[in-house]
């Protein structure tokens, strides 16, 4: 027997299909990074020294950081189609080149789009800078022996340092000053680094001190290091500095010294001891803050939140920081500070090294 209501309705109303995924914001951290290396280290490519953008026509800069985009985003493969796609895309590249050789140029309506995008507003940032980018995507060693530098902590003894800066600039004004960038597609604060939770961008800071004092000698005044973020849609700005934030705390450059001298190898030592004896607790922070789920490891940490909780109450009751010694985050390993990276065999692992923000 037929039913005909069975019969009127069997077809139904489908789904409208899968949804297109959208780029993540790991996509957006690693195509950022990327891009601004691969646009520095092609200008670095046509000089001995420092690049300044002012020696370069505009119209020049815009298409080859178009280019090394296009490049990039080529090689990350994220999923960009659909309006969700075009729309991110928009955002990064508004306003850049042309629209003859920008797709995503913008609207001509901007109320409905973006008409200005992060590369072009970086752009502009930077030609107002003092500054010249003297390296990019650089080995804490600067090559000369491999990606490591060693640091003496408090006892003697040395302990390897692994990763990779971001940029390096120098500006010569009565001496030369140096200054490391650690680019960053969020908000970062300094005030992690100075807690003790972070140390990426000191350590960073010591090589590259270590490097420009080679290169300059005498006339290097000092180097200091600081976060820039470049957050789409719109946000492009260098945070305070390491050494500016310990002025703004009536500190002076001795501070400043004995912060990256003393302060940060203790800490190297302290994790470093830890690990060798056996009692390392990978981190006494919460899930978010630890950006736990950005670390290649999150699968076998041994990091439960009682035990957690424990640590903290037993680490106050001494009468000493819950962060001293004990927090790593994702971008540090047993073997030392390393460059962020992905887990291999992952969905994004594209067999490039991809940066989170």
């Amino acid at each position: 027997m037929r039913v005909p209501l069975l019969r009127r309705t069997r077809p139904g109303i489908r789904g409208a299909g899968r949804i297109p995924p959208e780029p993540t914001p790991l996509d957006r951290g690693s195509l950022v990074h990327d891009s601004l290396e691969s646009f520095y280290a092609d200008l670095l490519s046509d000089t001995n020294g420092p690049v300044d953008l002012a020696d370069y026509e505009r119209a020049d800069l815009e298409e080859r950081l178009l280019t090394s985009v296009r490049t990039e985003l080529d090689a990350l493969n994220a999923p960009t189609d659909g309006a969700f796609g075009d729309r991110w895309l928009e955002q990064l590249l508004a306003g850049l080149s042309t629209p003859s050789k920008n797709d995503h140029y913008g609207s001509d309506h901007p109320h409905r789009g973006q008409d200005r995008g992060l590369f072009i507003r970086f752009l502009e940032y930077e030609l107002g800078a003092d500054d010249a980018v003297l390296a990019v995507e650089e080995p804490l060693d600067f090559g000369a022996s491999g990606d490591e530098i060693r640091v003496t902590v408090p006892d003697g003894r040395e302990v390897a340092i692994h990763g990779r800066i971001d940029r390096v600039t120098v500006e010569d004004d009565d001496g030369v000053a140096g200054i490391v960038h650690d680019y960053k597609t969020s908000d970062p604060t300094t005030k992690l680094t100075f807690d003790g939770v972070e140390f990426q961008l000191p350590v960073y800071t010591i090589a590259a001190q270590r490097e420009l004092q080679k290169q300059y000698g005498e006339d290097l005044r000092y180097v200091d290091g600081g976060f820039y973020t470049v957050e789409p849609p719109a946000e492009v700005t260098r945070k305070r500095s390491l050494q500016k934030t310990i002025w703004r705390k009536d500190g002076d450059r001795d501070d400043f010294d004995r912060f990256l001298n003393r302060d940060i190898p203790e800490r190297i030592a302290d994790i470093s001891d830890s690990i060798g004896n056996g009692g390392f607790h990978t981190t006494t922070l919460e899930a978010d803050e630890a950006k736990c789920k950005h670390c290649q490891f999150r699968d076998m940490c041994g990091v439960r939140h009682h035990r957690r909780r424990e640590r903290v109450a037993g680490v106050d009751d001494e009468g000493v920081t819950s962060h001293s010694g004990l927090g790593l985050t994702a971008s540090t390993t047993t073997s030392g500070v390393t460059r962020r990276e992905r887990p291999r065999g992952s969905r994004e692992d594209d067999g490039r090294r991809r940066k989170r923000c």
